[in-house]
């Protein structure tokens, strides 16, 4: 991977989410491919956590990460790679910032922090419920 600003900002992340939050590192998917799109409009997601449901994966939180200030655009590029993703949990984050989103009822809420790992599990737990 290149030394470019956006990786140091995913570098960071990632490290954050293993080392401070119990993200498993066996559970994360970094700089993949979307599926669905044609070879010259190649989207790839920067940081996708996964869970253990049953005997399968699923998607649990999807992170894309900026190298600069986090534009409105951003937001609309997120929802657009989850609806592909389907995952229940989203987050934008820079150099000094990080916005954690989650649907809540037909409003989308933001936090200004990743939870632990074990909380977003739990919350996804009750969503499947």
């Amino acid at each position: 991977m290149q030394d470019t600003p956006e990786e140091r900002v995913r570098q960071k992340v990632l490290k954050h989410m293993i080392v401070s939050l119990g993200f498993p590192k066996g559970l994360l998917l970094v700089e993949r491919a979307l599926e669905g799109f044609p070879k010259s409009a190649c989207r790839r997601i920067d940081i996708l956590s996964l869970m253990k449901d049953g005997d399968t994966l699923k998607p649990l939180l999807l992170v894309e990460c900026k190298a600069g200030d986090i534009a409105p655009s951003a937001k609309m590029q997120l929802a657009g790679y989850n609806a592909h993703v389907k995952a229940p949990f989203f987050a934008l984050a820079n150099e000094s910032c990080v916005h954690f989103g989650y649907w809540h009822c037909k409003d989308v809420r933001w936090l200004d922090f990743i939870p632990p790992y074990f909380q977003i599990e739990v919350e996804f737990k009750k969503i499947k419920a």
